[in-house]
């Protein structure tokens, strides 16, 4: 039985020396306070604040085998996890190793009450990322609490494999290193009912939106900065968003405008797991992900 302790590792934040190769979007765009005319309406860009996650090691560091990390109370007792790696702010991180339903297991963490939240971890994942992913699955609880979807909360920083009745969730998140900010992907396993609460009705077409996922971050990164698509469907979305971040829960609410926006999006990267960041003006960056 695994015995907890007060006492926490050491931090270990360090910067990364991962190259850089970017590639710009040929699109066209809008900037900040362009007005964009379709017949019977004109759109001025607004940009406003939106959540964004450093990119870190975090204090602890995951063994190098398959796992889960998790958030559980220091009063609560944690039997069934093989290591303490250490504390974050009023919780323990503990480690269990993954037996022969990973995902099945995590889901099974994550619903404990002494649990706060998990992250599934593939052995020799990106310490980074696996912070990352501890850190938007603390955001979902925080902003879900008592509001559809809420409850337990399973991330991981690749894709995973959920059993039957419950779905993957790509979200679209922004992260800041070195004071560069970048776009990228968190996966969370939910219940489908869970799911559909949450993003208010049926999902789309889950294909649909990982094939599209590249794209998505395209125009992520181009709404933070007030740009999109100089066409009558970018125009809708720069009022739909209206200054707000665009998220996944955006794109399953409004597919149909997605489809258009991705139809002519995707060059080469249809079916990416995990897509490198876009940078701010649609630049991608490769070799960050894993």
């Amino acid at each position: 039985m695994l015995r907890l302790s007060a006492r926490s590792p050491p931090d270990h934040n360090s910067g990364d020396r991962a190259s850089r190769d970017t590639r710009r979007s040929t699109r066209p765009i809008l900037k900040v306070g362009d007005c964009l005319r379709v017949p019977g309406w004109c759109i001025r860009v607004q940009v406003h604040a939106e959540r964004c996650f450093d990119l870190l090691l975090p204090a602890w560091q995951p063994p190098e085998v398959d796992g889960l990390v998790a958030l559980v109370a220091v009063d609560a007792g944690a039997g069934w996890a093989d290591r303490l790696l250490g504390r974050h702010e009023d919780a323990f991180v503990v480690w269990a190793q993954a037996g022969a339903d990973p995902v099945g297991q995590a889901m099974a963490v994550a619903r404990r009450a002494e649990t706060r939240v998990a992250v599934l971890l593939p052995g020799g994942a990106d310490a980074r990322r696996a912070g990352l992913a501890l850190e938007v699955a603390r955001h979902l609880r925080a902003v879900r609490t008592d509001g559809p979807g809420s409850g337990w909360c399973l991330t991981s920083p690749e894709r995973p494999e959920p059993p039957g009745g419950a779905v993957r969730v790509p979200h679209l998140v922004s992260v800041r290193h070195r004071d560069v900010v970048t776009d990228t992907v968190v996966w969370e396993v939910m219940d489908r009912e869970q799911a559909e609460a949450w993003s208010g009705g049926p999902l789309p077409d889950q294909r649909f939106v990982e094939d599209g996922l590249a794209g998505l971050l395209d125009l992520r990164a181009g709404a933070r900065v007030g740009r999109f698509p100089a066409t009558a469907a970018g125009g809708r979305l720069a009022r739909l968003l209206n200054g707000r971040e665009l998220s996944i829960r955006v794109v399953y609410q409004r597919p149909g405008l997605f489809h258009v926006l991705l139809s002519g999006s995707r060059a080469g990267d249809a079916g990416a797991e995990n897509p490198p960041p876009t940078g701010p003006s649609g630049e991608r960056e490769r070799g960050w992900v894993r």
